[in-house]
């Protein structure tokens, strides 16, 4: 970890399901180094398993970055997740909640940005895709 990003940085190479797991796991550590509630760790965690699973899924390989910083005086954790896979040509129908998925519900990424506190996506076909979530810890 650098001076710039903190402490607790953490990337994880995201290439097969045991990528996830290690993903969800090292995301359960960063909640509970940052004093995240129970719910605030399902939350984190959860959302931090399916971004990295849609790597495995969509892309075939990227990376998860996990780190927490103070925020005027809150803790904030931080997961991005980045490939350069196809990129989401219908990211718009996604987050409106029209999309279904042939590998699930297709809910995974509207989910995800109703239960984090700041989320963002940036996507280009043939490019990849980029995610940041953040919640402050509690």
């Amino acid at each position: 970890a650098t001076s710039r990003e903190g402490p607790q940085t953490q990337r994880i190479p995201v290439t097969d399901e045991n990528d996830v797991v290690k993903a969800r796991g090292c995301g359960r550590a960063l909640c509970l180094q940052a004093g995240c509630s129970p719910s605030g760790v399902v939350r984190f965690t959860t959302v931090g398993s399916e971004l990295a699973r849609n790597i495995v899924q969509y892309a075939g390989h990227g990376e998860v970055t996990l780190q927490g910083r103070s925020v005027s005086g809150r803790m904030q954790i931080e997961v991005s997740a980045v490939d350069e896979g196809p990129g989401i040509p219908n990211l718009d129908e996604i987050l409106a909640g029209r999309y279904r998925s042939r590998q699930g519900l297709g809910k995974g990424l509207t989910g995800s940005k109703q239960i984090m506190d700041e989320f963002d996506i940036q996507t280009q076909p043939g490019k990849g895709t980029k995610v940041v979530a953040r919640m402050f810890a509690r």
